[in-house]
């Protein structure tokens, strides 16, 4: 369920908005009032850089749906996004030079660009909550299924709501007058292929909202393409897999991040480096083959967390608490 195009450009434009203001607060606080020309006309330079870069993270997060989310998943969702765009920001300020970010800038602006969002995308949520009102749920399901919907469905529909279980065998009046008193029909694809035909029939023709759960030949049907061998129509599934599109945009998104996760972090790696030379004789780093996607391999480097050759004679081993093979 994607929001309307117009509601997603007005909540494109204030989270812009809110970021930048929020980058903007920070240079005010930190230069008293009187900002430099030199600091604020680079980033003013670098505004479309970083609206851009906070709109990927937002629709990479999905907070471009009308999925209902809990308030703490906004407030976290919104501080990883904050944290890997002002990342991006100062590596991109370094790197197109002339630009004075100092560091308590970064940590304010951080700060003030989180709260404001927050604040605003909470506000939203309230607001679609109240849109939604109160909703009568009918549910199809295998007796053997249990009620599994009555958390989980307030993020797709709402907060405001009331189910009523039809199990699967249940009298076709009782459950077809479930389906006409109710606002949304939820069906299970494990239910009977005919009765669930007459199902769908029947909240097509009420003009019912349904909510199909299904199975993985649906799945595979739901990018399936339409082609032809002659005249015979016939659909052409493709593979399970990301597009190669959004492979190359994650390719990107994680050697970028990475890299900035780098440069910015090496102070606290170098203090890390020297407490594990400190506390026990070996290498600073672990290194190990590990496997990976199609079965191609990679070395995996990390910091040592456990004593030299720690698996020397019991082999791989899962720690435990308070294992004596861990480092402080």
């Amino acid at each position: 369920m994607n929001r309307p195009r117009s509601g997603f450009w007005v909540t494109a434009l204030l989270d812009v908005f809110l970021a930048n203001v929020g980058i903007y607060l920070a240079f005010y606080i930190r230069f008293g009032g009187e900002i430099p020309p030199a600091n604020i006309q680079p980033f003013i330079r670098l505004v479309p850089f970083i609206s851009i870069v906070l709109l990927l993270l937002f629709w990479s997060f999905g907070l471009y749906t009308s999925r209902v989310r809990r308030y703490s998943d906004i407030v976290y969702t919104i501080a990883i996004s904050i944290v890997i765009l002002d990342l991006v920001t100062v590596a991109m300020a370094f790197f197109t030079g002339g630009f004075s970010f100092p560091r308590t800038v970064f940590i304010i602006s951080c700060l003030f660009q989180w709260l404001l969002l927050s604040a605003w995308r909470c506000v939203l949520q309230y607001a679609l909550d109240s849109r939604h009102g109160f909703k009568k749920v009918a549910v199809i399901w295998p007796k053997d299924r249990g009620n599994v919907f009555d958390e989980e469905l307030r993020f797709l529909i709402g907060r405001n709501y009331s189910i009523t279980y039809c199990p699967e065998g249940d009298e076709q009046e009782k459950i077809y007058s479930a389906i006409i008193s109710s606002d949304i029909v939820c069906l299970h694809s494990e239910v009977d292929p005919e009765t669930k035909k007459e199902i769908v029939a029947l909240c097509v023709e009420l003009d019912k909202h349904l909510l199909l759960v299904p199975n993985v030949y649906e799945i595979m049907l739901h990018n399936a393409g339409m082609d032809y061998i002659g005249d015979v129509p016939v659909l052409k599934l493709e593979p399970l897999r990301i597009k190669p599109a959004y492979q190359l945009f994650k390719r990107i998104f994680d050697v970028v991040v990475s890299l900035v996760g780098m440069v910015i972090f090496s102070p606290v790696f170098l203090i890390i480096a020297l407490l594990i030379k400190v506390d026990t004789p070996g290498p600073v780093f672990y290194k190990q083959t590990r496997v990976g996607l199609g079965g191609s391999e990679f070395k995996l480097i990390k910091f040592r967390t456990m004593i030299t050759d720690a698996e020397k004679e019991t082999g791989p081993v899962l720690a435990t608490e308070d294992d004596p093979r861990i480092t402080k």
